[in-house]
Parts: structure tokens; C-alpha cells; sequence
């Protein structure tokens, strides 16, 4: 409406009015019935005001005046019209490069909706030219959905069962997309105080419907996110309230569910990049999509009806996996999957049974790829232990020296026993790391004096093989 009033001012209106009421006097005096100089465009405006057609006042107003024109010789007569004309030409340029240069469009219509003007920002909207517009029925413009609502508006203003409208509905572009538009619209009368259709404006609120619907679900990100990240940490109790709450992310805990953590290290650095994929993921049915810190977590239910398997749950990981390359196929992704749980505490069972896949996957040098927590063997229960006080002991006792033997002296022992114990002879294990035989016996002998042990029992293999494990995983989780 402030464009509209900007546009048609009082003051405009007033001036234009005024000249309209002389040259229209002199016309008739000299014997022309309808005036063709006139713009029609402020014909039509100044008629559709109430406040300057219908005022009693103006007829007095300029009597006057005219009678000092009709005492004019013809040759000042003309003068004097020229002189108006003049005055109509630059209220009318004034007037066109005023509506050139409004952002919204303004409109008229007539009472059965058609276009009969259209300014010319209606182009730069829609991709539709005016010339196409005009005299079309303005519903055919509008987004299908949309239409049924416009109509109803447009009828009220019609049978003055309101006085003005304003709304927001979408219409359909040239190049078949649609554009959020604001809709100001209100009643117009004629000379003869007879409604003739409806005046208004059109502004393109798209980008600020977009920004609000970005705030909108960043909001509710942000709010989803901390609200289980303090279940998974245990910060937060689930009881009734918290049950209430969880239904309506669509949580059954009645229902089987499984947690896909998906880890990256560009998330570290590209938070954006982060947020992207928890949009691009957003869309997938029967999951909930959160920010957990540097990852990912997806939980998943599947559809009612629908049972969850091993076989099912690797499936819905590789179509997450699908998903996010096919938004940047230069990703580096690791999925972690839980095993199936229910019940109250199965949120939090899950995100760690699938953030222990993930840990599993980097211990192994795997930079991309779906991994099982099933699959993990004695890593579920090393991984469980890690921060634990006893672990950090059993480390430092059963390859603290050796650790620090490597620091110390630059050497690389940590890793030739690693592969010593993976494979069951010397011969195997020189193949695997590009040395002669000789040397790595060299150092296994080392190896053995600087731990005081031998490497040919299953016990010390056994014992120092969990310590490499959890050594491994720790020096993993300090990187992450």
C-alpha cells in the first residue's frame, strides 16, 4: 500500500484534478464533446477517487477561474490549452517514471478480474509482458493451489464485504516456477459511483519467504540438535516430558530403531558443507536428521508396518551414502550403523554403537564407507573403555616403553609389532611391509628386549595386541 500511496499522493492527484476540471471546461466550451489529450490513465485514476470526484466543493472550487478563461480571445485560448497540455505531459512522465521505478507492481482490474493496467516491474516478476497481460483473467497467473483462496479475496473486495485485502499467494512465472508475492488490493469506483473493479499492489516476497523458512528450520535444527545431544550424553534423562517430545520428531520407542552417524573430516573445517547435507538428508522419510558436533546422526524407524534388519539397515546407510555424493561427490564419508534397539534408552545405545563403527572404520585407515557395528569384534568392547582410567594403564604397562622408545629415537617399532601380530610368520609379515626377512626378525628381537617379553607366547600376543587396539582408538578419538 506505501508504494500505491506514493504513487497516487494527494497532492498529484489534487494538481492533476485541477487541470483535468480546466481543460476539460474549455474543451466543452469550444465545442468538442470527449476530450482525447487527456491521458486516460488519469481519467480513470482521478475519477476512482472519491475524495476528488465526489467532492461537492470542486465545481465552486474552480468557477471562478473558468469564467476568467471564457473572457479570453481565441488566441490566448489556445495558449492557454497549449499550456495545460503541457502541464498534463509532464504530470504523466512524472507519474510513468514514478511507477517505472517501483520495486512491487501496481495493478487494476476490472470487476470481472481482468488486467487493465499492469507497471512494468509485472515483467521483471513473472517473465510475462504486459502486453500478453492485459485483459487476461488474472486467476490464470496464479499458482493452481493458490487460486481457489485469491478468488475468494477478490470476491469480498467485489461484493464490498471488505474494503481492502491484503495476503500472500504465489503466482506462477513465465518459465513455469512461482514467485511468493504480497497482495494489497482494494475497491474502485467510477465517475458515477459504480464499482469497477479493484486497484492495488504486487510485491515479490520470495527471498524474504525463503530467509524465513531458512531461520525457521535452522531454529528448529539447532533445537533438535542440543535436545539430543544431551540425551546421547547422558545430560538429560528420558522421562514423560521427554517422551512427549521425542513423539513429536516422530520417535515410536515401542518401535525398533537404528542410528546412522556419518563422519567426515571436511565437516571440521566446512560447517557449511555440514549443514548442507543435514538439509539434502532432511527429506528422507521416517528419520530424524541431527547436528552432532562435527557429525552427523540420522535415526531411523522406517516406515509403520515395516521391520528393521541387519540387511535393511545397510541398505538405508548406502541410500544416505547416495544421497550425500550425489550433492558432492568429492566427499570423504564414513557411515557407522547401530544394532536394532528399542525402548526409552535406545537413542543413546544406538548413537554410541554407531559412533564406535566409525571409530572402528578410522582405526582400520578407512576414510569412506559403511561399517557395522556388529561387524567390530573385540573393538565393541575396547571401544566402550576408552577414557577409562584401567585402559590408559594397561596401555602405558604393556607398550609404554615401546611408545616411548619411538618418541625418543624417531624409530617406528609401534607399527612393525602392529604387523607382527597380525600376521602368523616373519616371512609374511616382511611381504606385507616392503623389508627383507632379516631385518624384521632384527626388529622383533628388538622389540622383545625393550618390552622384556616374547613374542612367540599367545598370552603376550593376545595381552599386547588389546593394548595396540586400545592405543590405536585413543590416538583416533584425540585426532576427532
Amino acid at each position: 500500500m506505501e508504494n500505491t500511496k506514493k504513487v497516487l499522493t494527494e497532492e498529484f492527484k489534487r494538481e492533476a484534478a485541477i487541470l483535468h476540471h480546466n481543460y476539460e471546461k474549455i474543451m466543452r466550451e469550444l465545442g468538442i464533446r470527449k476530450s482525447v489529450l487527456f491521458p486516460y490513465f488519469y481519467q480513470t485514476m482521478i475519477s476512482q477517487d472519491a475524495s476528488i470526484s465526489q467532492n461537492p466543493l470542486n465545481e465552486k472550487l474552480f468557477e471562478k477561474e473558468i469564467q476568467k478563461r471564457y473572457k479570453m480571445s481565441n488566441i490566448e485560448l489556445v495558449k492557454y490549452i497549449d499550456s495545460l497540455e503541457n502541464k498534463l505531459l509532464y504530470l504523466e512522465k512524472k507519474h510513468k517514471a514514478i511507477i517505472d521505478n517501483v520495486k512491487g507492481v501496481i495493478f487494476q482490474t476490472d470487476k470481472a478480474g481482468c488486467w487493465t493496467f499492469l507497471s512494468p516491474t509485472w515483467t521483471k516478476i513473472t517473465g510475462f509482458s504486459i502486453e500478453e497481460s492485459i485483459g487476461k483473467f488474472f486467476l490464470n497467473y496464479v499458482y493452481t493451489d493458490d487460486q481457489e483462496f485469491h478468488y475468494k479475496q477478490f470476491q469480498a473486495i467485489i461484493e464490498e464485504k471488505k474494503s481492502y485485502s491484503r495476503y500472500e499467494i504465489r503466482y506462477s512465472t513465465k518459465n513455469g516456477e512461482f514467485r511468493w508475492i504480497e497482495v494489497y488490493a482494494r475497491l474502485t469506483r467510477n465517475e458515477y459511483g459504480d464499482i469497477s473493479g479493484t486497484l492495488g499492489t504486487l510485491h515479490d516476497i520470495t527471498v524474504q519467504r525463503k530467509t524465513e523458512k531458512m531461520l525457521h528450520l535452522a531454529y528448529e535444527l539447532r533445537r533438535r540438535s542440543d535436545f539430543l545431544n544431551d540425551i546421547v550424553m547422558g545430560t538429560t534423562i528420558v522421562d514423560e516430558r521427554i517422551k512427549g517430545y521425542m513423539h513429536t520428531l516422530g520417535l515410536d520407542f515401542s518401535r525398533p530403531l537404528i542410528c546412522c552417524l556419518l563422519v567426515s573430516k571436511d565437516f571440521i573445517s566446512r560447517e557449511k558443507e555440514q549443514h548442507n547435507i543435514i538439509e539434502v538428508l532432511g527429506g528422507e522419510k521416517a528419520c530424524i536428521v541431527w547436528n552432532c558436533r562435527n557429525d552427523i546422526g540420522v535415526l531411523h524407524q522406517g516406515r509403520i508396518g515395516e521391520s528393521i534388519t541387519a540387511e535393511s539397515s545397510m541398505l538405508f546407510a548406502q541410500s544416505l551414502l547416495q544421497k550425500v555424493y550425489e550433492y558432492d561427490p568429492q566427499l570423504k564419508l564414513v557411515i557407522g550403523i547401530s544394532n536394532i534397539q528399542t525402548g526409552i534408552s535406545s537413542v543413546k545405545k544406538t548413537y554410541w554403537q554407531g559412533w564406535s563403527a566409525t571409530v572402528a572404520a578410522q582405526c582400520q585407515g578407512k576414510e569412506q564407507g559403511v561399517f557395522h557395528y556388529k561387524d567390530l569384534g573385540i573393538l565393541q568392547l575396547l571401544v566402550k573403555n576408552i577414557g577409562n582410567e584401567g585402559a590408559e594403564e594397561y596401555v602405558r604397562e604393556q607398550i609404554g616403553t615401546l611408545i616411548r622408545y619411538d618418541e625418543e629415537k624417531g624409530t617406528n617399532l609401534v607399527t612393525t609389532l602392529e604387523k607382527i601380530l597380525q600376521h602368523s610368520n616373519l616371512k609374511k609379515t616382511a611381504e606385507k611391509m616392503f623389508l627383507h626377512p632379516k631385518t624384521v626378525v632384527f626388529r622383533k628381537q628388538r622389540i622383545e628386549k625393550i618390552l622384556g617379553v616374547s613374542l612367540d607366547s599367545f598370552e603376550t600376543r593376545l595381552a599386547l595386541g588389546v593394548a595396540l587396539k586400545l592405543h590405536i582408538v585413543n590416538q583416533v578419538i584425540k585426532v576427532n
